[in-house]
């Protein structure tokens, strides 16, 4: 089942694992993916090392689980722009508690991160998404518009594709929030 949700934060879902856009180049500087570096920093180390080795490519994903998940503590938190509405919702603030960490799974739409993301890899991508989802026994699933933030991709374009890969799945649920990756107004 296929839930688009027009409004929310992606970083509130209580899926199974997270699914967040990035490049071939091991940079999250801009959008979604530095949110996903911000709020977990724990993810970005083996997409950066998969990176440099060249083993991701546009279209593959990295899925990234940590059992003994690290501390966040005050301090170390994402930084709201004070006056800037934000679609990820407040920053993580939290004490020296253990956190709960999610499954984060890259999902790699674009080669560069100057250039723009491609149909094909997002095809190929949603691909190997549903293939990963099977053999892990994921039930849910929660990502941005893959490829329509800075990866330049019409929405309208990315939508059909989805749907091909997911529409017919009984056993998972892919909530995709259409305003997270909406700087461009693209939806």
């Amino acid at each position: 089942m296929i839930k688009y949700i027009e409004s929310g934060n992606l970083f509130d879902s209580k899926a199974d694992a997270l699914v967040n856009t990035v490049n071939c180049k091991g940079i999250m500087g801009k959008g979604v993916a530095l949110e996903f570096k911000k709020r977990f920093p724990f993810c970005f180390s083996p997409y950066k090392s998969a990176c440099r080795k060249g083993i991701l490519k546009p279209g593959d994903i990295l899925y990234v689980k940590f059992d003994a998940a690290p501390k966040i503590t005050k301090g170390k938190a994402s930084k709201a722009i004070p006056g800037q509405q934000s679609f990820f919702g407040p920053p993580v603030n939290c004490e020296e508690a253990p956190v709960q960490m999610p499954i984060i799974i890259h999902l790699a739409t674009k080669d560069h991160w100057r250039g723009h993301s491609q149909l094909e890899w997002i095809n190929k991508g949603m691909l190997a998404l549903k293939k990963e989802c099977t053999s892990k026994g994921l039930h849910s699933i929660a990502m941005p518009t893959p490829g329509c933030g800075l990866g330049g991709l019409r929405w309208l374009d990315v939508k059909p594709i989805i749907e091909k890969h997911f529409f017919n799945m009984k056993n998972l649920t892919v909530e995709v929030y259409l305003k997270a990756t909406n700087q461009l107004g693209e939806v």
